[in-house]
């Protein structure tokens, strides 16, 4: 199949659901810089229609979500809530969008056909997936399932890996506003010696760690680790290296933190471990080297990782893996809208 150079992304007309959010800001910004020339239109709820944004250089509106608004795009990048996305989701179809939803909204919308596409890794989730000109849409893996996949399937190629267990940290640019919104009052209340505001996590975060919500909290932890799971069997190359995974919502306001345990039926030497991991969307930090944290890995594009062997276990290391969760999901966005410039293509196919 030949196609024309319209199939490029750069010039093309995107159109952003869920503009306000973090998300749906970086996802902007990224836009902005690897594709100059292309058009940006920013949709969102009604709380915030109108307000005021740049795209492109240019001052804009954020607008509605309607019909008419999806006209004559060629991507809808949905990147709001999982709820708002299963919403919305049908005006894009309608209007013949190329959807790439960042919220993991429609991978249970059965009518949607949305399935997980990654470049980085995985079953029928690699660059040599056919286009198909039929596909609608794609859905873009969690950027902590992401990253918990790359490493795993990369860590096995050191040896016969037999366990995995992590911990990860998660961060509340990852939930959103609300989330960040309440953390700043919990704190603002605890140093001033007034009850706390717990409409959202009904639990106290400021200054302290969760490893589960409290019973009228707007999110559930055991929802969000199933989903991660779900995804993790999608993208790894056996469901068997799926890892045991405990989630911990931490008092940070960004990037997404991996403290992840790997044991080897027999021993395996650091630099092999190096070797495996090493590679695009990677960058290992030497030993000698301060290890990544949350402020370190701001706006960087690789997954910052610091190796150690475990002390009383030869076949055990331990992962320190840090990374900029809004940025990764931003860049596995892109991949998906290469692959259905390719796949659905706005040009005449010759």
């Amino acid at each position: 199949m030949a196609v024309t150079e319209k199939t490029h992304p750069q010039g093309a007309r995107f159109i952003i659901i869920g503009a306000s959010t973090l998300l749906g800001k970086e996802v902007k910004e990224l836009l902005e810089e690897r594709y100059p020339s292309a058009a940006i239109r920013l949709l969102d709820d009604n709380s915030v229609l109108g307000q005021l944004e740049e795209a492109g250089g240019e001052a804009t509106f954020i607008q509605s979500v309607i019909p008419e608004n999806f006209l004559n795009a060629e991507y809808a990048l949905f990147a709001s809530t999982p709820a708002f996305t299963a919403k919305h989701w049908s005006m894009a179809r309608a209007a013949g969008c190329s959807i790439i939803d960042l919220s993991c909204g429609l991978l249970d919308v059965k009518e949607s056909g949305i399935q997980l596409y990654s470049t980085w890794l995985g079953p029928g989730l690699q660059k040599n997936r056919p286009p198909d000109i039929a596909l609608t849409g794609v859905a873009s893996p969690h950027p902590a399932a992401l990253m918990l996949s790359l490493l795993l399937s990369r860590a096995a190629q050191a040896g016969d890996l037999q366990s995995s267990t992590g911990t990860l940290f998660r961060p509340l640019s990852d939930i959103g506003k609300y989330a960040m919104d309440e953390l700043h009052q919990q704190t603002i209340q605890l140093v001033s010696f007034k009850p706390l505001p717990k409409d959202y996590f009904d639990e106290q975060l400021a200054f302290n760690l969760l490893a589960q919500y409290g019973g009228e909290a707007k999110l559930t932890m055991k929802e969000f680790v199933l989903l991660l799971q779900k995804q993790m069997r999608t993208l790894l190359p056996t469901e068997a290296m799926t890892p045991a995974l405990q989630v911990v919502q931490a008092p940070l306001f960004h990037g997404q933190t991996l403290s992840l345990y790997l044991e080897y039926k027999s021993p395996v030497q650091f630099h092999a471990m190096v070797e495996a991991l090493s590679g695009e969307h990677v960058q290992i930090v030497p030993p000698d080297e301060p290890v990544p944290n949350n402020v370190s890995t701001v706006g960087l594009d690789e997954i910052q990782v610091s190796i150690r062997a475990d002390a009383a276990r030869p076949g055990g290391f331990w992962l320190w893996a840090v990374a900029d969760n809004l940025r990764i999901a931003s860049l596995a966005a892109l991949d998906c809208i290469k692959y259905l410039a390719i796949s659905r293509p706005s040009g005449n196919i010759q």
